[in-house]
């Protein structure tokens, strides 16, 4: 009788520190990835330029295995998965790195990411990310920055070639006395052969 008793009331316990249990029990991680989309615009250049993107967290937030990823020429890219263990606000920045290539305007435009991860009524995490452009009312759509490339505006490599560079001028050439000299030589010898022919048809 005591036994029954006793498994009863392990029964009874197990029935209610369980649920307990699962209400309290640290649900699944959830992530997301960041993708980046690079527009070139203008002129076709020589050599694809590789655009570069860098991703900052406000405060002390999840972050990617590298917060940089590249990208060459138009196209996409995304950032390593960020992982998220519980519910809250997490707040990044996005931006382009700036680049020195002569003939492209890099975007500048800084995007603000929020990652909204919440719990469902099953105690599961589930996340939404918004993004907004910096001094931009509302939501945008997709992350994408805009480059332009000018070849007009890019620096020509043969004008500051040395093998390209003219002939420099030797004393001679750019002495204006030489040439005077030069012509009353010519001038005398002139003369001295006039003088001869004369004398000749004298004789």
């Amino acid at each position: 009788m005591k036994k029954s008793v006793v498994f009863a009331l392990m029964l009874l316990a197990v029935s209610i520190v369980s649920p307990a249990y699962s209400a309290h029990a640290a649900p699944e991680p959830i992530s997301v990835q960041l993708e980046v989309e690079a527009i070139l615009t203008g002129d076709i250049p020589s050599s694809p330029e590789f655009f570069s993107f860098v991703l900052n967290a406000v405060s002390h937030n999840p972050m990617p295995e590298t917060n940089t990823i590249t990208i060459s020429g138009s196209g996409k890219g995304s950032f390593p998965p960020i992982t998220y263990s519980e519910p809250g606000t997490y707040l990044y920045t996005l931006r382009q790195c700036p680049g020195g290539t002569d003939g492209y305007t890099y975007d500048e435009t800084v995007y603000t990411v929020t990652v909204q991860v919440t719990t469902d009524d099953t105690g599961e995490l589930k996340l939404s990310v918004y993004v907004y452009e910096k001094d931009h009312d509302g939501k945008a759509e997709k992350i994408v920055f805009s480059n332009l490339y000018s070849s007009s505006s890019a620096a020509d490599p043969g004008e500051n070639d040395p093998g390209q560079a003219d002939t420099p001028k030797t004393s001679d050439e750019s002495n204006p006395v030489f040439w005077l000299c030069l012509e009353g030589s010519a001038l005398l010898c002139l003369i001295w052969l006039l003088t001869g022919l004369t004398k000749k048809k004298a004789l």
